[in-house]
């Protein structure tokens, strides 16, 4: 059996926009933006859905929305 691919929309939500794997999240961003995990201080997945203002007005859904506070 191959493995699955991150490329892979279902597989890259599994892998980080589930809270069970929010370590795994932690590690992909701090390799993104060149820190260490323990510096993304309160990082936590939120509502990916965006409603638009105004009737009629556009939905979009994020693969994924994370905040953190800050970085140490």
């Amino acid at each position: 059996m191959e493995p699955l691919s991150p490329k892979n929309d279902f597989v890259f939500k599994k892998l980080f926009a589930d809270p069970a794997h929010i370590d795994i999240l932690a590690s992909f961003l701090a390799s993104v933006l060149g820190v260490s995990p323990e510096e993304l201080v309160g990082l936590q997945l939120v509502e990916a859905h965006i409603l638009g203002d105004a009737p009629g007005g556009k939905e979009c859904v994020l693969d994924n929305y994370a905040e953190f506070k800050q970085v140490a």
